[in-house]
C-alpha cells in the first residue's frame, strides 16, 4: 500500500483508540502506521539502492519492538509511561507490515536473520476496492464517531484481503502460471506470466468470466546475449530487484548491439519498471547502460 493509504488506515485506528479514551495510544498507533514507509529517505543514495532496501528493516517483525519503543519514547517523555502506548505502536507497525505482505512487492519479514522478501501477491499496492472501503470508513467515523465503525472496517478489510488471496491461489492453480499480479481496478483481473522452455507469455485474465486479453509472447534470449547483458552492473542490479527480468528485444546493426530487458512480472508504471537498455560495440564491449525505475 502507498503511504497515503497507510496514513488513512492509521487515522482510523487513532479514531477507534481515541473514542475508547486512549488518545495517546491512538497517536502512537498512527505514527507507527506511517513510520515503515519513511525508508523513502533511502532515495538520497539513489533509486536502485532504495528499491533494493525498500520494505526491508522498517517492515521486519523481528525489528518492530525496537521501532515501537522509538515511536513511544517521545510520548513517554512528555507524558507518563504506559504499556498501552508501546503496544499501540507495535500494533501499528504490525498492521502496516501485514498489509504490505499481502501486496506484490514483498517485505523482509525476518530481517536481520533473513533478508529475503516475502509477498502474498494478493492485492496490488494501489487497490481501488480497498481505497473505497477506507474512504467510506473515514466518512462514517467523521459523521457518526462510533468506534464500532472502525472495528467493522478492519474486519471487512482483512476479509477482502483474504478473499483476494484465495482467488490468487485459485488462479495460480488453474492456469499453472509463474505469476498472477492483481489489477488495481478490477478485483477479478490478474496479469499473468507463463514461462516454458522456449518463451514467456503474458496476458490479462478475468477470473470472473474467464476472459483472456492483451496476449504477448517473448522468445527466451540467446545465451550469447544473456552473457553480454551480464557484463552490465545495472542489468545485474535490476535482476536482483525485479521478479522476472528478461531480455525482450535485441537490435543488431553493423557496429552496435542494443539489448532491451524488462520485468515481465510487474504492472507498475505501464510495465516500464526495471526496463533496462544496454548498448555494446561490435567487439561486445559495453558502451551504455540505462535503467527505468
Amino acid at each position: 500500500m502507498d503511504i497515503v493509504h497507510h496514513t488513512a488506515i492509521g487515522g482510523i485506528g487513532f479514531s477507534v483508540l481515541a473514542y475508547s479514551g486512549h488518545e495517546l495510544a491512538g497517536a502512537s498507533f498512527l505514527a507507527a502506521s506511517v513510520l515503515p514507509d519513511l525508508d523513502v529517505f533511502l532515495m538520497v543514495f539513489g533509486k536502485r539502492f532504495y528499491l533494493k532496501n525498500h520494505q526491508g528493516p522498517t517492515h521486519a517483525f523481528l525489528f518492530s519492538p525496537l521501532l515501537a519503543f522509538l515511536v513511544s519514547l517521545p510520548l513517554f517523555y512528555l507524558f507518563d509511561f504506559s504499556p498501552v502506548i508501546f503496544f499501540a505502536a507495535l500494533g501499528g507497525l504490525w498492521l502496516h507490515s501485514v498489509l504490505d505482505l499481502f501486496n506484490t512487492f514483498g517485505i523482509a519479514v525476518f530481517w536481520p536473520v533473513v533478508s529475503k522478501r516475502y509477498s502474498l501477491n494478493a492485492v496490488f499496492f494501489i487497490d481501488v476496492t480497498a481505497w473505497l472501503m477506507t474512504g467510506s470508513a473515514c466518512a462514517a467515523l467523521f459523521f457518526w464517531q462510533y468506534k464500532i465503525v472502525g472495528f467493522v472496517y478492519f474486519i471487512l478489510l482483512f476479509f477482502y484481503f483474504f478473499i483476494k488471496k484465495i482467488l490468487h491461489i485459485h488462479v495460480i492453480n488453474k492456469l499453472k502460471c509463474r505469476e498472477a499480479i492483481p489489477s488495481s481496478l478490477n478485483p477479478f483481473v490478474f496479469y499473468i506470466l507463463e514461462v516454458n522452455n522456449n518463451s514467456a507469455k503474458t496476458y490479462l485474465y478475468n477470473a470472473l468470466n474467464k476472459k483472456i486479453s492483451d496476449r504477448q509472447t517473448f522468445d527466451l534470449p540467446l545465451e550469447r546475449h544473456l552473457k553480454m547483458a551480464e557484463k552490465s552492473v545495472v542489468f545485474n542490479e535490476m535482476h536482483s530487484i525485479a521478479k522476472f527480468l528478461m531480455i525482450t528485444n535485441v537490435v543488431e546493426v553493423s557496429d552496435e548491439t542494443t539489448i532491451i530487458a524488462q520485468d515481465l512480472a510487474v504492472r507498475n508504471f505501464g510495465g516500464k519498471f526495471c526496463r533496462t537498455t544496454l548498448t555494446f560495440n561490435k567487439e561486445g564491449n559495453l558502451l551504455d547502460e540505462v535503467a527505468y525505475i
